[in-house]
């Protein structure tokens, strides 16, 4: 359909974050969801703030988003949503076990996949640089956080 924001693929990977938003399993995100997502992220998040984002997507004033208002609201942010999705989708694809982190084994493979043989001290030193929770793995908070901290360090 033309004039469309997202391509079927992307709005695909938005109802897989839609669904993991949405902590009652009913079909609508709340704001105390956007806060939790937050928090998953390491980022705090105000109730105004989780209000105005629910507001974006709720145009009947229910206090609840549903996917397709969702999407609409996503649309005005356009390519940082999809900076986003595109993040979570490399995140998921090095973390083979699904078990939401990213380890040293996990590492390797993707290194020796491009071609490169890193040894394991070079593997540690990198976890050890990103790994702020200290237990060896890289998570999902930590690995947008390094990549977003790469990315504006690039654009400097």
């Amino acid at each position: 359909m033309a004039g469309e924001v997202f391509s079927e693929a992307e709005k695909a990977k938005l109802k897989i974050l839609f669904d993991r938003l949405d902590s009652k399993k009913d079909g609508f995100i709340r704001a105390e969801d956007f806060k939790h997502f937050a928090s998953e992220l390491g980022k705090e998040m105000t109730d105004e703030r989780a209000n105005e984002l629910v507001k974006k997507g709720d145009p009947n004033g229910t206090g609840k988003v549903d996917f397709q208002h969702f999407v609409q609201a996503l649309s005005a942010s356009a390519d940082k949503v999809k900076a986003v999705i595109l993040a979570i989708a490399i995140f998921r694809e090095i973390d083979v076990d699904n078990s939401g982190y990213i380890t040293k084994s996990e590492l390797r493979r993707v290194c020796q996949e491009a071609g490169a043989n890193v040894p394991d001290d070079k593997l540690d030193e990198l976890i050890a640089h990103v790994d702020t929770s200290g237990d060896g793995k890289i998570n999902m908070k930590e690995f947008l956080v390094a990549l977003a901290t790469f990315v504006r360090s690039r654009a400097a």
